[in-house]
């Protein structure tokens, strides 16, 4: 029989696979880069255009393992797998506890079950859709392996609103104040057990880069953020660091981007699905209702060109955006809406726009949080929104659709949005958390369905919304 040896290599200080049948399995671990593609039509240049997770020596990232072989064992059942001593060596890893210790708030089934497969393997990825409390999960590991080992740990966010956010969270969970500390552009970094951290003040010059050697147990919150090449992914991907988990609420559709992630954090370990929780009415029931808007006297596009391949979307968008009949669908929107209302946006301009139109044309409270708004600003928006009805929040898509908690969220406004998988699941997350005051939480997409591209990406969504079980309702809408 064919065998497939994982060995050791001592000069690149990686795993390798040792096999006749190398070139097969690293192509099967390789995917079209169509970016490449593209630019070698358009250059007529001799380039590659395939990515590849494994070297052409067999060479691989150790976490990356585990989904190797469950490949291999799927598409090449003949050929029988065998380990070096040197690799079972090099690739042990500890488990790091047991049975989650308790913390003041009382965890669901669902998240003790996911913090001790993640503890028990030492590695890997969680699962969790947005609203399903990953900081919970993400406590509860880092008590239980500071009651275990003599470890510090590093948490990383996306950004410093989450940082606060996550070391709020914990001080009201009861872990230890003295334990825990910020680490952000505005806190120095302490050696403190645990350190928050968001991903930024790792890149930052003025930091010791060196003091990352210090951590035995990383945890990455979003760590579908992590699939690209950029500088933060290839930080983390070279920790020295045997013991690292990623969270998130929605890996990417491309496989090349989840075995990125794989390769830093290892196999997915668990997994829940929203429509689970909506059904356990652990978080809340949600819908969708779009309103297809048909305007009158739409103007001729420039069509799409090797030389400016996006001339057209860009003029149509900005068409849109600042288009009367659309903003005035948007405001009578508001208007009828007694509960508080998040409007997502791609860019600045749209949201200054929408800003400024609503200010004569509605009574409620609008803010609009855009990157130059301070963390304590956003905090007092998100304080006004707890506590008060019909407020209207403007924001830029990147910024409100991770990681921000609002409970007393009801409705979400698509006003341009896109079709980026991730995000729109993300954002949708915004407004499941449970509120005494809300049954059902309600998306309203406004979808451009008469022009080239507000069709195709509302089409995409509603494929999304189909494969994630959520209600549709669809009103049409034509300008008089």
């Amino acid at each position: 029989m064919s065998e497939v040896l994982f060995d050791y290599d001592s000069v690149s200080r990686k795993p390798q696979i040792v096999s006749e049948y190398l070139s097969q399995i690293k192509e099967h671990f390789s995917v079209e880069d169509k970016a490449l593609l593209f630019l070698r039509r358009r250059t007529g240049r001799n380039m590659p255009v395939r990515k590849y997770a494994i070297t052409n020596k067999g060479n691989f990232d150790a976490p990356f393992f585990e989904e190797i072989c469950s490949e291999i064992k799927f598409k090449f059942p003949s050929l029988k797998l065998k380990v070096s001593q040197a690799f079972v060596d090099a690739m042990k890893i500890d488990s790091l506890g047991d049975v989650p210790i308790d913390l003041n708030l009382t965890p669901r089934d669902y998240q003790i079950e996911s913090a001790t497969i993640a503890l028990q393997k030492g590695r890997g990825v969680i699962v969790l859709p947005t609203s399903a409390g990953k900081t919970l999960v993400i406590a509860l590991m880092a008590s239980t392996i500071l009651k275990n080992k003599d470890y510090n740990i590093l948490i990383l966010v996306p950004d410093i609103q989450l940082v606060q956010q996550t070391f709020q969270d914990f001080l009201d969970y009861g872990i230890d104040p003295s334990l825990v500390s910020k680490w952000t552009g505005s806190h120095e970094f302490q050696n403190t057990k645990i350190v928050v951290a968001n991903n930024q003040i790792l890149l930052s010059k003025k930091q010791d880069q060196s003091v990352l050697n210090n951590f035995q147990v990383v945890i990455a919150d979003e760590c579908h953020k992590y699939f690209s090449a950029e500088k933060i992914s290839k930080l983390v991907k070279d920790l020295k660091c045997k013991h690292m988990f990623g969270f998130t609420g929605s890996l990417p559709e491309n496989k090349f981007d989840v075995w990125s992630i794989n390769r830093i954090f290892g196999s997915i370990l668990y997994r829940k699905k929203s429509i689970e929780l909506r059904q356990d009415q652990f978080i809340s029931k949600v819908r969708v209702v779009g309103l297809e808007l048909n305007y009158k006297n739409v103007p001729q596009f420039t069509k799409p060109s090797m030389s400016n391949p996006t001339a057209g979307y860009e003029e149509e968008t900005t068409w849109l955006h600042t288009n009367e009949y659309r903003n005035t669908v948007i405001t009578k929107l508001i208007n009828n809406l007694e509960t508080n209302t998040l409007i997502l946006v791609d860019r600045i301009v749209h949201g200054e726009h929408l800003l400024e139109y609503l200010k004569d044309r509605t009574e409620r409270q609008v803010f609009f949080v855009q990157g130059s708004v301070e963390v304590e600003e956003r905090e007092k928006i998100k304080q006004v929104m707890e506590t008060t009805h019909g407020v209207v929040c403007i924001a830029i898509s990147k910024i409100f659709s991770t990681g921000i908690s609002i409970k007393n969220l009801h409705n979400i406004i698509f006003a341009s949005i896109g079709k980026a998988r991730i995000k729109i699941i993300q954002s949708i997350g915004r407004s499941l958390r449970l509120h005494h005051t809300k049954e059902m939480a309600t998306i309203f997409d406004v979808a451009d369905t008469c022009l080239t591209y507000g069709y195709k990406h509302f089409e995409e969504r509603k494929r999304l919304y189909e494969s994630e079980k959520i209600p549709l309702i669809l009103n049409q809408l034509v300008e008089k």
